[in-house]
């Protein structure tokens, strides 16, 4: 009887364990850093690639599903379309489209990928190194493609009305309209590095290498801006209340209300140049240089923290529905921990706007 106690002991033990917020469910081992910020699908397959050339693809247990190899190291992110279809970008200055399934439906050239997007219509938007924005159906074809005076690092957004927004290096942010003409470009002081995102009455948040973190309405005009000491290259998400996370070079997370004013700061050991996740329960998540992944609260206090070991975290962590927070690592590891909550109600609650990374506004 005292055998049987203490064996269900353990058990439970082992159980209150795997429930604690902060808690290792799995890791998987690629062979090279992981700089991806994951995709997830409806049905919690995992898509994200890695400096060793390949796209993953894991179960919601963390097993390998399958694995494609590209031509170059990804540094990129997955983005899924409604109809499964794994759309991602390489170095190797190809875009793939891969089936669920992890075979190559077609590959088309846009230069260096840097980020992507899937519209309504599943148009795929595309910025590239090479100065441009590219859109392509969804069999491949090239729809059009808009210069500008830089390269484009950030990844686009795309708002109910199908206008798509995105920063470029030659210090203006865009809007398009779907056919590839400008609806109207801001100027900012500096680099547009920093992936918009988008509010549920139009608002657009981004930042510059000028220091400024900006709000304007979807007419381009200004509704407020935000100083830092830094440049602010990491993408901001949103909560269900309006209040914005904003990621500055600063070594700190900006949290701001919806009219841009300070109400905390979170002050990390490193760079910080991953946008933050915020759980529907108001956890706020950050992966910093400093090796570690951070749980926080509403008023920027520590609630937990993961260490992930050499060489820190620029991918962004995702929230799963189940509450499950994944990212990948400089290590070459792939972590899944356990979570508070699911993502936040809000129209931009993780970076690319959603788990599924398909920059698109829902």
């Amino acid at each position: 009887m005292n055998k049987l106690l203490a064996m269900w002991l353990s058990t439970a033990v082992l159980l209150s364990g795997a429930e604690k917020p902060g808690t290792l469910l799995w890791s998987f081992k690629t062979q090279g850093p992981i700089r991806s910020t994951p995709a997830i699908a409806p049905n919690g397959t995992i898509y994200f690639g890695s400096a060793d050339r390949f796209v993953y693809a894991l179960s919601r247990e963390g097993k390998l599903k399958w694995q494609f190899k590209t031509g170059h190291g990804i540094y990129g992110s997955a983005a899924l379309a409604d109809d499964g279809t794994v759309y991602i970008g390489s170095p190797d200055r190809n875009l793939y489209a891969l089936t669920p399934d992890g075979e190559k439906k077609w590959s088309a050239p846009a230069g260096a990928i840097t980020g992507s997007a899937v519209g309504a219509d599943g148009t795929i938007y595309i910025g590239s190194e090479d100065w441009h924005l590219y859109a392509f159906t969804p069999a491949g074809e090239l729809k059009w493609k808009f210069k500008t005076g830089g390269p484009v690092v950030t990844s686009p957004a795309v708002a109910r009305d199908g206008t798509i927004y995105f920063g470029s290096s030659d210090r203006e942010f865009y809007a398009l309209n779907p056919k590839g003409t400008k609806k109207w470009s801001f100027r900012t002081g500096g680099l547009v590095e920093s992936s918009p995102a988008l509010g549920a009455d139009g608002a657009v948040y981004f930042g510059s290498s000028s220091c400024w973190f900006y709000a304007l309405e979807a007419t381009g005009e200004s509704r407020w801006n935000y100083g830092t000491s830094h440049a602010i290259t990491g993408g901001a998400v949103l909560d269900a209340e309006g209040n914005v996370f904003v990621p500055g070079n600063d070594r700190r997370l900006h949290f701001l209300d919806a009219k841009g004013k300070l109400k905390a700061l979170f002050k990390a050991d490193h760079l910080n140049v991953s946008s933050p996740a915020v759980a529907a329960d108001g956890t706020v998540y950050l992966g910093s240089a400093d090796k570690k992944l951070y749980a926080l609260d509403k008023n920027a206090a520590v609630l937990w923290e993961f260490k992930t070991g050499i060489g820190g975290i620029a991918s962004s962590p995702v929230i799963g529905e189940d509450g499950t927070v994944y990212l990948g690592a400089y290590n070459t590891m792939f972590y899944a921990l356990q979570g508070t909550s699911g993502p936040a109600k809000s129209s931009w609650p993780m970076f690319r706007g959603n788990a599924r990374g398909n920059g698109r506004l829902q």
